[in-house]
């Protein structure tokens, strides 16, 4: 299942679910990154992404070379009742993916 702006989820962990699934068969992997919160502390916004993407500080880290500048990623907003829904999706990678013999 392709991630569609305007999907929602129940919870992180079918959100999470949804994205994993949808990079296993695509041929990356992902990992949470960027978090948002409200003044009291309840989440509002989450990013998952393609574990490619960012690069890390340290240039000089062996773990550096799995970061290339990859900009695929999903956004979600989270409402006050725990509903998880699809606000950006960039679906576009600037590396090889792997391949079938490999997921």
């Amino acid at each position: 299942m392709t991630p569609i702006v305007g999907m929602t989820f129940e919870s992180e962990e079918k959100a999470y679910e949804m994205y994993n699934t949808y990079a296993r068969q695509v041929g990356f992997s992902i990992r949470k990154s960027k978090t948002k919160r409200r003044q009291d502390g309840s989440l509002y916004q989450k990013h998952l992404v393609c574990s490619s993407e960012g690069h890390r500080e340290n240039e000089s880290s062996q773990k550096d070379i799995t970061r290339r500048g990859c900009d695929a990623h999903v956004q979600f907003s989270i409402s006050r009742e725990g509903i998880w829904t699809v606000q950006k999706v960039e679906l576009e990678h600037n590396h090889y993916l792997a391949s079938p013999d490999k997921r």
